[in-house]
């Protein structure tokens, strides 16, 4: 089977921008690509319930609404790297 030559031509495009971006291995490449559709879902099912919310007349929190919470702040346990033993 042939891809029609404007969809062909759509992925071509976008194996250009990945490999000027410097994703050269194909791996990467669809890594970012699975993450781009994930969050494009994501958001259009965000603003789907957040309609939804309006037209029922209940609150809805979007789930790209600030604040996030970070998570902390990683602790290293080693305060003195060039003297590894405790005095």
């Amino acid at each position: 089977m042939r891809l029609a030559p404007e969809l062909k031509s759509k992925i071509d495009s976008l194996w250009d921008k990945f490999w000027s971006g410097g994703l050269s291995n194909p791996l990467q490449s669809i890594e970012q690509m699975s993450y781009l559709i994930f969050m494009n879902r994501l958001e259009a099912m965000d603003t789907f319930e957040q309609k939804r919310a309006q037209a029922k007349k209940i609150p809805y929190k979007s789930i790209f609404e600030f604040p996030f919470t970070t998570p902390p702040k990683k602790v290293s346990l080693i305060t003195n790297q060039n003297n590894l033993c405790p005095d």
